[in-house]
């Protein structure tokens, strides 16, 4: 049960980290934010989605055929869905359902209904007792149910003739390289219909004050103007935000990754667990501390970012798309009139790197015709109307193409929404399949105690690192 065990989870990581860091010196302790999901609100109005009819005959086989069901037998089916949002988000979706229900060739009818938050669904899908057709979720949170059976197999889906992926993805869009391909040997248990990138907050009025005429797209070009903002902090008359002005440091369980991979890590496993005991997460780890040594990078007594952000207290702060309305929202009321901007992470090379990690849809074990019934509207929900109203569900980028193509109203309306899709980004996706829902929370412990430590003693981090995803894989799988 995944989000049981994160408090077990993390004793045992730093229990582990003690014993083998003892007698070590530490520097002073980061406040320890608590991860929490914020459901982005729903714009009120969006263009209605329209389905496309399908041809009314039986599914043509596969190397991997779908389960056979007559079409009739989806004339009047009723399916369940759980879903994670409330207010607003869950009214905008509701529509974006009932629009399918009123226009679909088949007849079917999906019922939706809410967990009430993505915590609160990863724990009723943990607790095994789902019961739902479909569900949406993290991907990561999904994955369990997958490799247990509830969630089905979707790869004879994907492959399928007629209704299959072969249309869905243009070829041209900046995620095509992200879209799940049947014939890689993955098996995909869930559908992407979303992602939620690891981005950095830039406020670029101040940066462009401070001097700065472009955004950083290097990790030394970002320590660059992260300086001068701690420098004026330093130098004005108030003694209170000393320390305080450059890149604010979040307790966002997608950091650590989003840091790992800007700096060249690849996913990697050993003996089927991932790994993070190498070069690439050493230097990430090594510039991060040196940045933080020298006040470039700093942490506050609050537990957001947005009104230290608002008030040019940091100059940037790592974050997701969670953050964007609410941070608009701070910033307006500041009264300032500052511009903020979303980048990539920075990377060595210059391209800038985004960690993304996915909004998905799993379909549960039923009947050939609820199954089918389940994933005809899966697929419906990648169509460009559909993508574009769960843009204004959730707040993130949709996965079957180009944000300001598919949203072009939201993104006008929210500037900072798209602007990390620079040319030349690296897009990478976190390994969701592989026990991601606790791997993420242990990432995230290492680099926290990580920024306690001296240098030397970062080596023995990511050990003690990969030896805790070893102990919990075990924990995890029964043995």
């Amino acid at each position: 049960m995944q989000n049981s065990l994160k408090k077990p989870l993390r004793i045992l990581f730093l229990t582990l980290l003690s014993l083998a860091l003892a007698g070590c010196q530490t520097a002073a302790t980061p406040p320890q934010a608590t991860p929490t999901v914020i459901l982005v609100p729903a714009t009120p109005t969006f263009p209605p989605p329209t389905a496309t009819s399908m041809p009314t005959v039986t599914p043509t086989a596969t190397a991997e055929p779908i389960p056979s069901a007559a079409l009739e037998d989806l004339d009047g089916l009723e399916l369940s869905l759980l879903h994670p949002w409330i207010n607003e988000p869950e009214a905008a979706f509701t529509s974006l359902v009932e629009n399918f229900n009123t226009n679909n060739a088949w007849g079917l009818r999906i019922i939706p209904g809410t967990a009430g938050s993505l915590s609160a669904l990863a724990d009723a899908l943990a607790e095994g007792n789902l019961e739902k057709n479909l569900v949406i979720g993290n991907g990561f949170d999904l994955a369990p149910s997958a490799r247990s059976g509830t969630l089905i197999s979707l790869i004879p889906y994907m492959r399928d003739a007629e209704w299959g992926l072969d249309d869905v993805y243009p070829a041209e869009s900046i995620f095509a390289a992200l879209a799940p391909d049947p014939a890689d040997g993955t098996d995909w248990g869930f559908l992407p219909i979303a992602y939620q990138p690891a981005l950095l907050y830039y406020n670029q009025s101040w940066g462009q004050k401070l001097g700065f005429s472009a955004t950083p797209r290097t990790p030394a070009e970002l320590q660059a103007q992260m300086l001068p903002a701690a420098a004026e902090k330093l130098l004005d008359e108030d003694d209170t935000n000393n320390g305080a002005g450059g890149l604010w440091i979040s307790d966002s369980a997608q950091a650590p990754l989003a840091w790992y991979q800007a700096f060249g890590g690849e996913i990697s496993t050993k003996d089927g667990v991932l790994s993070f005991n190498n070069d690439a997460f050493l230097e990430a780890i090594s510039f991060l501390k040196g940045a933080y040594a020298v006040d470039a990078a700093w942490v506050g007594l609050q537990k957001t970012p947005y009104d230290y952000f608002a008030r040019r207290q940091a100059l940037a702060y790592e974050g997701t798309l969670d953050d964007l309305l609410t941070q608009e929202g701070f910033t307006a009321r500041a009264g300032s009139g500052d511009e903020f901007t979303t980048l990539p992470y920075p990377s060595p090379d210059g391209s800038g790197s985004i960690s993304l990690e996915t909004l998905s849809v799993g379909i549960r074990a039923g009947s050939n015709a609820e199954q089918l019934g389940a994933w005809l509207f899966a697929r419906w929900l990648l169509s460009a109307p559909a993508q574009e109203a769960l843009v204004h569900v959730s707040g993130y980028w949709p996965a079957a193409g180009d944000p300001n193509a598919i949203a072009p109203d939201y993104a006008r309306q929210h500037p900072a929404w798209a602007s990390a899709l620079q040319v030349g980004v690296r897009l990478q996706l976190a390994p969701e399949r592989e026990n991601w829902a606790f791997s993420r929370v242990v990432l995230q412990d290492a680099l926290r105690r990580a920024y306690q430590l001296d240098l030397e003693y970062i080596p023995t981090v990511l050990e003690t690192l990969d030896a805790t995803l070893v102990e919990l894989a075990g924990a995890g799988s029964g043995d």
